[in-house]
């Protein structure tokens, strides 16, 4: 007899989706998806179905990815056939590495989480995703008469990797847990720039994010602001890595991204859109 690997996800394991149990031997990989999530790949397939994976999406302490395959490594290698080894129970708080909070279950891959977006006209929007982690992601031009031209890009979320918008604050303003309506100068506050964005200075101090801009010259923090800004200090934002810049896609045409190709750390990255022209349907599936 060969060991099994349990794990459950907390909600009563009575169900389809809430407790799963394979032979070790089933395990086919073990892949990190992002900083807190960890997939274990079982290979489910059957005589009537020769492709099918079960994953195990483990949600764990960031960046501790080495520590936890340890663990399950070991634990497997000195158990004796026949031994039931548990992962993740969290139906009853235990856990094989103290790394390990949780787990979601997704039989052969049916539970994988699929979005769809519509994106029109010029604006940044940001695409929807759950961690960072994409099976496929569909860029689709198929609602206008004129060739949809992409750029796709992720912006960093942390302070060591940051770009000087060019834009100064033209006034002081203290640290503050209510929302901050800035003057700005030089150049022009834009959505594009500004809108949803964290702002720092120079040295990578957060000042706080900006949720909206009310014109070329003002700007609102409406968490507040956890650093003071001097009047003319410099704004930085998060430093912009593009995917895609200025590609075309036909109308009726699909641009296929590959994982490979559009993973990112959804810890220190977001994904952005923005079209020059036509209209994408965005159809991402994890």
């Amino acid at each position: 007899m060969t060991n099994l690997l349990y794990f459950a996800t907390g909600d009563g394991a009575n169900a389809s989706g809430e407790a799963y149990a394979a032979p070790a031997s089933k395990l086919y990989s073990i892949q990190p998806v992002s900083a807190t999530t960890l997939d274990l790949i079982f290979d489910s397939k059957d005589e009537n179905i020769p492709t099918r994976f079960d994953y195990i999406r483990l949600t764990i302490t960031s960046n501790t990815h080495q520590n936890v395959i340890a663990s399950i490594g070991q634990v497997i290698s000195r158990n004796s056939g026949g031994s039931l080894i548990t992962v993740c129970d969290a139906d009853n708080s235990i856990f094989l590495n103290s790394n390990i909070t949780d787990c979601v279950i997704y039989l052969n891959k049916s539970n994988l989480k699929f979005y769809t977006q519509n994106i029109t006209g010029t604006a940044k929007t940001e695409v929807t995703t759950a961690n960072g982690s994409f099976d496929s992601l569909l860029l689709t031009s198929a609602h206008d008469s004129t060739d949809a031209v992409v750029n796709l890009y992720v912006a960093s979320q942390v302070g060591t990797a940051i770009t000087n918008s060019t834009v100064l604050a033209a006034e002081t303003e203290a640290a503050s847990g209510s929302s901050v309506t800035l003057t700005v100068d030089t150049v022009s506050a834009t959505d594009d720039l500004f809108l949803n964005e964290q702002v720092w200075k120079s040295d990578g101090t957060l000042f706080g994010t900006c949720t909206a801009v009310n014109s070329t010259t003002e700007i609102v923090f409406g968490g507040g602001l956890s650093s003071a800004i001097t009047d003319n200090d410099p704004l930085y934002t998060g430093t912009r890595y593009h995917i895609l810049k200025a590609v075309e896609v036909e109308v009726g045409s699909t641009l296929k991204l590959e994982p490979d190709e559009v993973n990112f750390d959804n810890d220190n990255y977001k994904l952005y859109i923005t079209l020059t022209a036509g209209s994408i349907d965005i159809t991402t599936r994890q």
